[in-house]
């Protein structure tokens, strides 16, 4: 899985270059994002908007990528497609994560955690 990493204003962006997010890839997934992590990457903003497809596997990764930046990190998804925001919805998660329309409303918000 390709990841597409740029480093503004103390904050890690990340544009995932793929349309699924979903057992096939996901492990690939989150060994990238941990090293990233342990690179000091710890305010996240994951840009979804090419993703198309998320699975339970997706799903949790997300979820231990979100864990995996202890008290001091911060996460923020951005452009989700319509099918996965509707997944989020469904699982609760869009209360768990900090969804937001597009990249720049997620750098903002993370800027000023």
């Amino acid at each position: 899985m390709k990841l597409e990493r740029e480093d503004r204003n103390g904050l890690t962006v990340i544009t995932l270059a793929t349309d699924k997010l979903v057992l096939a890839n996901a492990d690939e997934f989150k060994s990238q994002m941990v090293d990233i992590i342990r690179q000091g990457g710890h305010r996240l903003v994951l840009d979804c908007s090419g993703v198309e497809t998320i699975d339970s596997r997706g799903l949790g990764v997300l979820i231990s990528v979100m864990k995996s930046l202890g008290p001091d990190g911060a996460m923020a998804l951005c452009g989700l497609t319509d099918h996965v925001r509707k997944v989020f919805g469904l699982t609760k998660l869009d209360q768990v994560f900090s969804v937001y329309e597009d990249r720049e409303s997620a750098m903002e918000a993370l800027s000023r955690a």
